[in-house]
């Protein structure tokens, strides 16, 4: 009997020593949650897993990031840069899911041709923060400008919702197109005006005015004097 207790003593010490002892469990519940695409957020900062922000990226591509010359380390880099709503994103590769860095573009960002060797558009938000992105040919550049300067003007504008590329292609205009659409119209409105006065002209009714008595022919009687 006396053995038995033994027994079963050092058993209990043995099932409350493991049960206290920290040892590593690899458990986790995983969840599946079903994405929204068209919510804004999922492409924010927090949110960097690139198959998402590929399939609704604006646009995307291998380009050069340019570093300011002030700063102390390698002043370019190949970057895949994908643009996805009002976000740049930078990866070091396209399978990745490491952000090398982003690029936030608000209402306050301008984005124009760097004079500078090669095509070079430096994308600025105030005096620090700036983006300097080298497109590889002429045909990117069209393409890579006129998308970032249409993210720009659609915040200027102060338009609601996510920015997609369908959207930018029906809706979004550069201010520089706008400003050649409105010239276009006020140049075509003065020929316009011309051309309906001569039709309302040519096919204005004709008036015909009612018969006229014919001229005396006898002066008329003079006037007496007072």
């Amino acid at each position: 009997m006396k053995c038995q207790k033994k027994t079963i003593n050092l058993l209990e010490i043995i099932s409350s020593l493991s049960s206290s002892i920290p040892f590593p469990v690899n458990e986790r519940s995983i969840c599946f949650h079903p994405v929204d695409d068209s919510d804004p957020s999922l492409y924010r900062p927090s949110e960097t897993q690139i198959d998402i922000l590929l399939n609704q990226a604006i646009c995307s591509g291998w380009l050069t990031r340019h570093k300011r010359p002030f700063r102390f380390m390698k002043s370019t880099k190949k970057r895949f840069v994908i643009l996805v709503d009002r976000m740049l994103y930078s990866f070091k590769s396209e399978t990745t899911n490491s952000c090398r860095g982003y690029f936030e573009i608000t209402k306050d960002t301008d984005a124009y041709l760097k004079d500078r060797p090669g095509y070079c558009i430096e994308i600025r938000k105030g005096v620090s923060d700036i983006w300097l992105l080298e497109v590889p040919d002429v045909e990117s550049l069209k393409i890579w400008l006129r998308s970032i300067k249409r993210v720009i003007a659609w915040l200027r504008a102060n338009n609601q919702g996510m920015i997609t590329r369908c959207r930018l292609e029906k809706e979004g205009m550069t201010e520089e197109e706008g400003y050649a659409r409105l010239s276009m119209v006020k140049k075509t409105r003065p020929k316009e005006s011309c051309l309906s006065l001569a039709f309302d002209t040519l096919h204005r009714p004709i008036i015909s005015l009612p018969p006229q008595l014919p001229p005396p022919k006898t002066s008329p009687p003079p006037i007496p004097s007072s």
